[in-house]
């Protein structure tokens, strides 16, 4: 490790020092997470960090073979979110999920609890403060220290900008150090793999290996009964209601526009379910914005944690999924989609649902470049916002639900990420087994 990183990371410790010690004078310090009370099972872990259950279900086609890959190592699952943990845990059962803080003090905790043979970050972020969702510069560095391979898989650019001052000093500081820690990077194009080089990567260990969450979109044999809410889904599906499912549906204006096109729909033959599904619904603030929404424009809805039991009356409106990964759940038994503004397009079509978006989408976030792409070769349908309710009417009565995408056939030159990844991988695998 060069000298001068880690005289950067001393005089950085310092700054970091202070800076809690001012938080904790004005009472503004963030309140330290208590550390999950299950032990590892085992002395060797796989370290991976996904920040949201999006990103966990994005990569996971790839991390299921890498887990079958490293059986000898226990599965650590890393996030920023405390409230991710059981549906972490519903996806890897078995798992350990750490909630991670920017607290150098406790990186170094964890590394002693949890002694890793590989740290993975999955997704994000490839600069630092580079998402919502960061990652320390810290949790890296000390994991290299100790002779921890680092890498990076599905990587992509978020542009954002640091969001307090210790995350700019961290980042003017460290950038360049940050991204010749990793010993593999994947990225998804050929403009990701540039921007990294020029900004301090190691050009020989940058590879461009295509979006793994195109690998997501082989047909799957969804089980109901395997799902969280199992009566739920179940007794939905045995209802033969026409479900419109609309996932990460979060501006307001947004869940305004649907909740407004929905309503021609209300008068259709079946009793047609609007099955709304908004992102952060941790957010208290959030759902009482949306609940006066409902209330407003005199929907029957009920939100899916009030339920008393796994049923839905067939009075039921609307129902508001205001729970944690249960969204591809809900896909599976809607009669077609919508998608929010820069969100997921492909968990849906995974189950060969009809996907509508409508315009404005921003073309710098990640997700643009696929959204583009599908929107292309017609597998999603864009409708202008004063046609919204038509397109949701149509879909319901013509027959046309599901007719954008039938099998992996269609996509076939996106997918096979999930391997190049793991070739690319492979000398680290094989050090990490060791």
């Amino acid at each position: 490790m060069p000298l001068t990183v880690q005289v950067k990371w001393v005089v950085f410790r310092l700054l970091e020092w202070l800076s809690e010690v001012r938080e904790r004078l004005r009472g503004t310090a963030n309140v330290i997470l208590p550390r999950a009370h299950a032990q590892p099972a085992r002395s060797r872990h796989l370290w991976v960090y996904t920040t949201t259950i999006g990103e966990l279900d994005a990569v996971g086609p790839f991390l299921k073979r890498l887990v079958q890959r490293l059986q000898d190592l226990q599965l650590a699952l890393l996030t920023d979110h405390e409230h991710y943990r059981e549906s972490f845990l519903l996806r890897f059962p078995g798992s350990l999920v750490r909630v991670i803080d920017h607290h150098s003090a406790r990186t170094l905790e964890l590394l002693d609890e949890l002694p890793p043979a590989l740290l993975l970050l999955a997704e994000i972020p490839c600069l630092l403060s580079d998402a919502p969702c960061r990652f320390p510069f810290g949790l890296a560095f000390e994991a290299k220290r100790r002779g921890v391979p680092v890498c990076l898989v599905n990587g992509w650019l978020y542009r954002q900008q640091p969001s307090c001052l210790m995350d700019s000093i961290e980042k003017a500081l460290f950038e360049r150090d940050y991204l010749r820690l990793f010993d593999v990077m994947t990225v998804q194009d050929e403009s990701i793999k540039r921007t990294l080089v020029a900004a301090g990567a190691h050009p020989d260990r940058v590879f461009v290996t295509g979006n793994i969450k195109f690998d997501a979109l082989a047909p799957v044999n969804w089980d109901p009964h395997a799902a969280k809410s199992a009566q739920l889904l179940e007794a939905i599906r045995a209802s033969g209601r026409p479900v419109l499912t609309a996932g990460c549906v979060t501006n307001i204006e947004e869940q305004e526009l649907v909740l407004d096109a929905f309503r021609a729909c209300l008068s259709l033959p079946g009793n047609p379910l609007l099955v709304l599904a908004p992102r952060h619904p941790e957010n208290a603030e959030r759902m009482r914005i949306l609940e006066r929404l409902l209330e407003d424009r005199g929907y029957r809805f009920v939100f899916e944690s009030r339920l008393a039991e796994e049923r839905l009356e067939g009075s039921v409106q609307c129902l508001v999924v205001d729970t944690l990964g249960e969204l591809k759940d809900f896909y599976a038994v809607s009669t077609f989609s919508y998608v929010g503004l820069n969100k997921n397009v492909l968990e849906p079509l995974t189950f060969g649902k009809r996907v509508i978006v409508t315009p404005g989408w921003d073309p710098v976030r990640p997700g643009f470049a696929v959204h583009k792409l599908l929107l292309t070769r017609g597998f999603i349908t864009a409708v202008p916002h004063e046609a919204l309710e038509r397109a949701f009417v149509r879909s319901f009565t013509d027959g046309e639900a599901g007719a954008e995408f039938r099998n992996s056939r269609e996509c076939a030159d996106l997918v096979g990420a999930t391997d190049r990844c793991l070739a690319c991988l492979d000398p680290v695998l094989v050090r990490a087994q060791l």
